[in-house]
């Protein structure tokens, strides 16, 4: 296959991801870690999705993404508790869920599993003062009765007081976040649910960024797909999922743009 940029799928794995880079074993240390939650969500019968780049990567290039570093997955809210409940309560010997519980500085509305034998370096401080720094699968939780304008509030409080808090007096910031996680949150939830009770479309949860919407029909119910050769969740109508995420989504991005993450690595 060419690309709109004439790239062929064999010159980009030659660039990115060559097999023994670094980069493509970062990605197979991912796979085996999504491996891992795959089976934890068959067992504990959890509903799951791959999301974003990697249902990108499955449906444009068969795997990975030639350039990505990381997995992200989503669930409904009452799943995402329930798997990480569970991750909490039975640890893994070499991954560990990331939440304001294991690591008092990980001020994010979001948890995430982490490799202990791996680093993912980056420069920003906030990333410095964590706890855990190694390869991540991202645990997004979704909701319904959302509202962009609410979501804006906490966007407010997260980035220009918590955040830019945690940047000089990391204990304040931490102390601010939880404030906010018990409070802000739960209470803009709570409004949301009695003013946009009709709003049935699926976003990410209160806390994250974005505000994309999406029918419920295209989330539900999951379905198989293929990356990297093993079987994995992925939305009801992936390409339709797709193009609400990315318009376009089969266009390559300029070269430019495709290190988004500016990371590097280490392997235990």
């Amino acid at each position: 296959m060419t690309y709109n940029t004439g790239e062929t799928e064999e010159e980009l794995k030659s660039k990115y991801n060559p097999e023994g880079s670094l980069l493509r074993n970062v990605q197979l240390r991912l796979l085996d870690m999504l491996i891992y939650i795959d089976k934890v969500c068959k067992e504990q019968n959890i509903e799951y999705c791959i999301d974003a780049g990697n249902l990108l990567g499955a449906v444009r290039h068969g795997g990975f993404i030639p350039w990505d570093d990381d997995v992200d997955i989503i669930l409904r809210r009452s799943e995402y508790k329930k798997l990480c409940k569970y991750l909490l309560e039975h640890p893994h010997p070499q991954y560990v869920l990331q939440s304001p519980e294991t690591d008092p500085y990980y001020t994010t509305h979001w948890n995430t599993l982490r490799d202990t034998k791996s680093e993912y370096i980056r420069k920003m401080k906030l990333f410095r003062v964590r706890k855990y720094r190694g390869l991540q699968i991202d645990i997004f939780p979704i909701e319904q009765k959302t509202n962009p304008y609410l979501r804006k509030i906490i966007r407010f409080f997260n980035k220009s007081i918590t955040i830019s808090v945690t940047k000089r007096v990391p204990m304040l910031g931490a102390l601010l976040f939880r404030i906010e996680k018990i409070s802000t949150v739960p209470c803009i939830r709570f409004i949301s649910r009695i003013l946009f009770r009709n709003n049935k479309k699926y976003s990410y949860a209160y806390g994250l960024s974005w505000d994309r919407q999406f029918d419920e029909d295209i989330i539900f119910p999951v379905k198989d797909i293929k990356f990297e050769g093993y079987t994995f969740k992925c939305p009801n109508k992936p390409l339709e999922y797709l193009k609400v995420q990315y318009g376009n989504y089969m266009d390559l991005p300029p070269q430019d743009q495709r290190d988004h993450h500016k990371a590097k690595y280490k392997i235990y």
